[in-house]
């Protein structure tokens, strides 16, 4: 079932880029962080929920999942952006997601208006229902992403040149 998430927060964007993780096959992924103390986030919950019910009724006779089978966790400050009370949504596809600018014109990696971590996105995600070697679970496939607005970009490392380094003065070796 398609859920338009309006103005998540974009997190580990791999979506220009299939990548392995966790041995199995390569695919494009991507965090939505989700601020349920925001208008957009308690909309986006909320539809996000009423799927999971349908999905939940049509598949598993309308039995609750344990809240790990969902697609969703608390970001629990693991990493930047990810505090409380930030829910991050996990979404993940074999094949590309469309990737467009605010104007809705494909964008590339590095071109002006092409989304990267921190930056603030409209996505499209398919929930769909799954009960297979892993048992019962409620997943997401990413499908499209635009670019809304620029946020504070994300870093994958917490080193920080300016701070952790000081400068060495006499002859370079």
């Amino acid at each position: 079932m398609k859920l338009i998430i309006k103005e998540g927060r974009l997190s580990f964007a791999d979506i220009y880029t299939a990548k392995e993780k966790f041995g199995g096959q390569p695919k494009y992924s991507c965090c939505i962080l989700i601020d349920p103390e925001t208008a957009h986030g308690k909309d986006n919950l909320s539809r996000f929920k009423e799927i999971c019910v349908q999905l939940e009724k049509e598949n598993f006779g309308g039995e609750p999942l344990a809240t790990d089978k969902y697609p969703i966790k608390k970001g629990e400050g693991r990493y930047d952006g990810w505090e409380d009370p930030v829910l991050v949504l996990s979404a993940a596809n074999k094949k590309r997601p469309k990737i467009v600018n605010q104007r809705r014109e494909a964008v590339e990696q590095g071109d002006i208006g092409a989304p990267e971590s921190g930056d603030f996105c409209n996505f499209v995600i398919d929930i769909w229902a799954m009960d297979g070697q892993y048992g019962k679970r409620i997943c997401a496939s990413l499908e499209a992403i635009q670019l809304c607005k620029q946020g504070e970009k994300f870093t994958s490392s917490n080193v920080s040149i300016e701070n952790d380094f000081e400068v060495i003065s006499g002859d370079s070796a």
